[in-house]
């Protein structure tokens, strides 16, 4: 993962840099067709979905149906387990 650097005049980006993060965990599997979004309430970005045609021709499925969490502060991959008949939700760490 890489985290973009803007370097700003006049609240305009003029030029920036990409430097890489280095990370713990398992980071998700690649992927495109995905949604990410940011939460605020505990710092950290969210994978949901997405297609990896290789993954899914193995599970026999169109999309993957997996929910990842990466922790900004701890910069730290989680990989969330849920189930659509509870309100359960559980945190696999590495």
């Amino acid at each position: 993962m890489r985290l973009f650097k803007p370097n700003t005049i006049d609240q305009k980006v003029v030029h920036g840099e990409f430097t890489t993060i280095k990370m713990a965990g398992t980071p998700p599997a690649p992927r495109f067709g995905h949604t990410m979004g940011f939460l605020p309430t505990n710092n950290s970005l969210i994978v949901v979905g997405g297609r990896n045609d290789e993954m899914c021709r193995q599970n026999g499925t169109p999309f993957l149906n997996d929910i990842h969490l990466f922790l900004l502060d701890q910069k730290f991959w989680l990989n969330v387990k849920h189930s659509i008949s509870s309100d359960r939700i559980d945190y696999i760490g590495n």
